[in-house]
């Protein structure tokens, strides 16, 4: 298990969709945010603009400050926002156990990367977890299937929440972080 860092904000992204009425037009609010109890996230503000921005460019941009933002409004107080959202990623499989600070919004959870294939298949699978399979069937030498294994599936969201939040991930490489990555054909 290692920390998951900002590959975590699609699945925060995908729960401020699903749950709490947000859309990728959603403004958002690139300041730092206080969680009573817990302190300032991020720790400090330097990198916060101020700015308002769509959630899409916040995703995009990997504001860090504007994702604990997002995080802040799925709470009416305090953890709360934090609290659901490893609800949230309990319902994706994650097993690791993941403390529900304000700062595992900005991926400080240690998180396997097979727990994360099987969350993030809920984008591509149409809302549907599926479980990673490194076997699908085994055959014999002649061919003859000896045994079959079917892939686990849960609906973890709407089919809706996942085409948004796939749109949203298109602009990292479009315009945000990963815009380098085109240069490589």
């Amino acid at each position: 298990r290692r920390q998951v860092g900002s590959t975590i904000k699609p699945l925060l992204y995908g729960l401020a969709i699903e749950d709490a009425g947000f859309t990728p037009n959603t403004m958002v609010e690139d300041v730092q945010q206080n969680f009573k109890g817990f302190g300032m996230v991020p720790a400090t503000g330097k990198t916060c603009t101020g700015r308002t921005m769509r959630m899409a460019e916040a995703l995009a941009l990997s504001r860090n400050c504007a994702t604990a933002y997002i995080m802040q409004q799925l709470g009416t107080q305090g953890n709360d926002g934090a609290k659901r959202f490893v609800e949230f990623l309990q319902n994706c499989e994650v097993k690791a156990k993941v403390d529900p600070y304000p700062s595992i919004a900005l991926g400080s959870a240690e998180i396997s990367l097979y727990e994360m294939i099987q969350a993030y298949s809920m984008f591509p699978g149409r809302g549907f977890n599926v479980k990673p399979m490194y076997i699908t069937r085994i055959e014999d030498k002649n061919g003859n299937v000896l045994q079959t294994f079917v892939p686990q599936r849960k609906e973890v969201i709407s089919d809706v929440t996942a085409y948004s939040v796939i749109s949203m991930m298109q602009g990292v490489v479009q315009y945000g972080t990963a815009k380098s990555i085109r240069n490589y054909g």
